[in-house]
């Protein structure tokens, strides 16, 4: 798509859209200070909104006994409690907002780790999650009017079907969501229009393993982006990525309700979205206060993944902004053993051990269906080997608590994001 033309058609949806990007271009020249103070006073500015215009806020900031004047807005958003997305959904109506904006836009979570949520997100806050991607792009040297590759779900219904084909027309990507040999064929011709590729870290990565497999790893001769969201980054992808393609695995980190919290940089540092969001590291679990959410407020947010943030690093991007290490799993989810639970994070150091010790790279779901036992499904046949050293590393954490059972797992037609555990109990 013509560029101008892509600008034109964005501005339409999103008015503010452009000069906010120019805005978040402009920032990566502050120092860390100057970024700091940005924060300080969006912060100050969206715990006023809150307190004067949401009726759930305001209850909370009374109840506690929250001064919101007060002379450091970092201080108070240390005395505001948790909120999580039970929270989120049980006072819905009264979180939204009690004020007039000019455009608003309705959004839903995927509802992958619970209930799906739907609020409203107002329209500043809309263009600074897709500026936010826009300026990601732009250090890789993308522009998203760019011909792209999309690896993501597929609505159903035919009238849902033919919005979403009008959308990719208009946003020049093609749609991928289904594993089948035909269409990664189809997809690794020759092609020197695609200029990026992005969606489902683990569809991306099956892509990958494919090209590399059949010897097609130099079909794209102007790709200079491969971008994962909203699945973990395991480390075997980054290799098979760099196989394939000649690049780094970057990653676009946040949620439909917390927004964009962070992209990597070419440096595979992902930095965080400092302009819209301070991020938090609390017990290592992230909690995220959205700073342009008026519509729908919100604020010290259990995003619920185990993260670890470097609020000091210097990149040799030169970006003032933090560095969010490692993004490791679920916090909350627990496996059932017969006597004790563990944390989900179990599986990750299961397979990233076997990694490191065997160079074995594989790719994994955990499917819990009675306490005590735990099937797990990995991406190779199971020999007598892999069914030893995996049941033995599991051992190492679980001694004889929890029964494993080993079996294939097959990458079907996605309509949502890849879980790497999966409890039905």
């Amino acid at each position: 798509m013509n560029k101008y033309l892509f600008k034109v058609l964005s501005k339409l949806r999103n008015p503010n859209l452009w000069t906010v990007y120019k805005e978040l271009k402009q920032n990566e020249n502050l120092t860390k200070e100057q970024l700091l103070e940005l924060q300080y006073n969006k912060l100050r500015d969206i715990l006023i909104f809150s307190y004067n215009y949401s009726p759930y806020w305001k209850k909370i900031f009374d109840k506690h006994n929250i001064v919101i004047t007060e002379d450091d807005p970092f201080g108070v958003l240390k005395k505001i409690p948790l909120t999580d997305k039970d929270t989120l959904i049980s006072n819905n109506s009264e979180i939204h907002t009690q004020y007039k904006f000019n455009k608003t836009f309705k959004a839903k979570t995927s509802g992958t780790t619970g209930a799906s949520l739907s609020f409203y997100r107002n329209e500043l806050w809309d263009s600074y999650n897709r500026a936010s991607i826009f300026r990601g792009y732009s250090w890789h040297s993308v522009n998203p009017s760019e011909f792209n590759f999309y690896f993501w779900g597929l609505n159903l219904s035919l009238k849902k079907r033919l919005i979403i084909w009008v959308q990719d027309l208009l946003q020049n990507r093609r749609r991928i969501f289904s594993y089948h040999k035909k269409d990664f064929e189809s997809l690794l011709k020759h092609n020197p229009f695609l200029s990026y590729i992005e969606g489902y870290s683990s569809s991306i990565y099956e892509l990958a393993k494919y090209a590399v497999a059949n010897n097609k790893v130099s079909t794209f001769p102007n790709l200079k982006l491969v971008k994962g969201t909203s699945e973990t980054i395991l480390p075997h992808y980054k290799k098979m990525i760099k196989k394939a393609f000649g690049l780094g695995f970057a990653n676009e980190y946040g949620s439909a309700e917390a927004g964009i919290i962070g992209f990597s940089c070419p440096h595979d540092n992902m930095h965080v979205n400092s302009e819209s969001v301070i991020i938090e590291e609390i017990d290592g679990e992230a909690i995220v206060t959205n700073l342009n959410s008026k519509s729908f407020p919100i604020l010290k947010y259990r995003q619920g993944d185990i993260v670890e943030i470097d609020f000091k690093a210097n990149c040799p991007c030169g970006l003032p902004h933090p560095i969010i290490k490692s993004v490791k799993g679920r916090v909350g989810e627990l496996i059932y053993g017969k006597n004790s639970t563990y944390p989900s994070l179990l599986l990750y150091n299961v397979f990233k051990n076997i990694n490191e010790k065997y160079d074995m790279s594989i790719s994994y779901q955990a499917i819990q269906k009675l306490k005590g036992q735990l099937l797990v499904k990995i991406d190779q046949n199971p020999t007598e080997f892999l069914n030893k050293i995996i049941d033995a590393e599991f051992k190492k954490y679980t001694k004889t608590d929890l029964i494993i059972e080993i079996t294939r797992l097959k990458f079907k037609v996605k309509s949502s994001k890849f879980r790497d555990f999966v409890s039905e109990l």
